[in-house]
């Protein structure tokens, strides 16, 4: 049961982190690394739209996207 629990509220998790950089002067959350969201519900429907509401939640079976690439200063 632990195990369905942590997947139903992992993206929850994953957005309020998200959040919590977001836009708060660090660069890993300003463009271009990461959109500035208005809500919790703005970031979780991007999230939604990229496929990228559960990236990371599994350490066996990793979600492969089409990455974007940063340069790196």
């Amino acid at each position: 049961m632990g195990i369905a629990v942590s997947m139903l509220t992992y993206p929850f998790l994953l957005v309020g982190d998200l959040m919590a950089v977001n836009n708060c002067g660090l660069q890993a959350g300003l463009p271009p690394y990461s959109p500035v969201f208005k809500s919790w519900i703005h970031c979780w429907k991007y999230l939604s739209v990229q496929g990228q509401l559960f990236r990371g939640s599994s350490l066996l079976f990793r979600r492969v996207s089409s990455g974007s690439c940063f340069a790196l200063e």
